[in-house]
């Protein structure tokens, strides 16, 4: 069962990635990494954005997008969307404000760069995961349980081939006793 559900984020995961931003079922997590949305979402709070339809976001909403800012090009931004307006060609664009900033952001939002509605954070997770970022505390979290969850099936499964170990039945349908 573990190993079904790690398979099904992982497809999630990457098959998500293919549009940017990886979810799961339509969710995504984003640590804060400024203080532009102090104190709704402290430095270091994790924001959990679902993919929304844009057509439903009002003024008030805080969102999860990609800026035209040069400065941040390519890196998810999340601030509260303070109005809605309509380009020349009919293009829906959204003015965003960090709560914590004194002006509104300089580069309007179009749809097509908004990740989600930010539904909700989590504490500090962000600070706590950060921690570990580095290459040795990725090792020990992740590659040396890996290890030893192979090594350990392994072993259950070569029981389970050899002769005489468990698993193995008589031809009466029993297992056989140990007479030693």
């Amino acid at each position: 069962m573990i190993f079904a559900a790690g398979l099904f984020v992982f497809i999630s995961v990457i098959m998500s990635s293919r549009s940017g931003v990886p979810n799961l079922l339509g969710y995504s997590f984003f640590s804060v990494k400024t203080s532009s949305m102090v104190p709704t979402y402290p430095v270091g709070s994790v924001v959990i954005t679902k993919k929304v339809n844009t057509n439903t976001l009002k003024a008030g909403d805080v969102i999860t997008f990609y800026s035209d800012d040069p400065i941040i090009s390519g890196i998810p931004n999340t601030h509260r969307i303070i109005a809605i307006g309509k380009d020349k060609e009919g293009k829906t664009y959204f003015i965003t404000k960090g709560d914590n900033n004194p002006t509104a952001d300089k580069y309007p939002v179009y749809e097509a760069k908004v990740i989600g509605k930010v539904q909700g954070s989590i504490g500090s997770l962000g600070s706590i995961l950060g921690k570990f970022k580095n290459r040795y505390a990725m090792f020990f979290l992740l590659i040396v349980p890996i290890v030893l969850i192979v090594v350990f099936e392994l072993k259950n499964i070569t029981k389970l081939i050899k002769p005489g170990g468990k698993g193995e039945k008589t031809e009466t349908g029993t297992e056989p006793e140990n007479k030693e």
